[in-house]
């Protein structure tokens, strides 16, 4: 599944050099402001571009709307640009003019920090939360270090963990311990998250996210 790259920015090069580069993005422009109506759709990574400079008035709405759920890259024309509220969020600076050797490796190293569980649930690991996407709002969820620590083991694993190797490597008990712990933890995320979203599925080979 491709990464979506979404562009705001008035200036063409941008999205003809990176259709250039490869095809390892789904490249989107536009022209307005107007925030697109799929954005979380059809992958799991997905980066913004935002030129400070075709968007000036709104870029501090664009970033507060969207650091949770996106990868962000912040392209600044005038030191007043910086001025924007960008402590604590998923956002990369990029001066302009633009290096595209800078650019392509922003793209191509840093668009796994938010993850896009499935449409309506983001891992955000930099802020160490998820994001719950419902009738058009997004509620946000905190994780603690451990349950954090669960839910980004479990998505990086190809296949299914058993109890004991999650007990190891997330919690650091020994095979032999007799403790719940696991447990605890996967029912306490279910109830953070709700019952209308599954996350944490046990199978007879182990436990496995659910990405979809």
């Amino acid at each position: 599944m491709l990464p979506n790259i979404h562009i705001y920015s008035k200036n063409h090069f941008l999205d003809e050099i990176l259709q250039q580069k490869n095809t390892n993005y789904n490249i989107n422009k536009y022209n307005s402001y107007a925030e697109p109506n799929l954005i979380l759709r059809g992958a799991q990574q997905n980066i913004v571009l935002i030129d400070c400079l075709s968007y000036s008035e709104k870029v501090q709405e664009l970033l507060d709307r969207l650091y949770t759920i996106c990868n962000i890259i912040l392209i600044f024309h005038k030191e007043s640009d910086l001025s924007l509220s960008i402590e604590h969020k998923n956002i990369h600076l990029l001066a302009s003019p633009i290096n595209y050797k800078q650019l392509f490796s922003l793209l191509d190293t840093n668009h796994f920090l938010v993850y896009a569980i499935s449409e309506n649930l983001i891992l955000n690991r930099k802020l160490k939360m998820l994001v719950k996407i419902k009738s058009d709002q997004m509620f946000n969820i905190a994780l603690t270090e451990k349950e954090f620590a669960l839910i980004d083991y479990l998505l990086n694993q190809k296949v299914e963990k058993k109890r004991d190797e999650i007990l190891g490597e997330v919690f650091g008990y020994s095979n032999l311990a007799n403790t719940y712990t696991l447990e605890t933890h996967i029912y306490r995320l279910r109830q953070k998250i709700g019952n209308d979203i599954k996350v944490i599925a046990n199978t007879k080979e182990g436990y496995k996210i659910l990405i979809n």
